[in-house]
């Protein structure tokens, strides 16, 4: 390997000496983005129980 790219090193420095990019979620409230739409929920109306939606679900809703 020979020496890493401009662009690597560039971010490498910034990074160094910038701000970790954390929050401070005990201590502070949990303020949601402004395209955060909440947890999924199920419609049980709609629903004809293929359990489609659980397979594709993260969140396990």
């Amino acid at each position: 390997m020979k020496y890493p790219k401009m662009r690597e090193v560039k971010e490498a420095v910034i990074s160094l000496f910038s701000k970790p990019y954390t929050s401070s979620f005990p201590k502070g409230d949990f303020k949601p983005f402004a395209g955060y739409r909440g947890k999924p929920v199920v419609d049980e109306d709609n629903c004809v129980g293929c359990e489609t939606c659980a397979n594709v679900c993260p969140p396990n809703a």
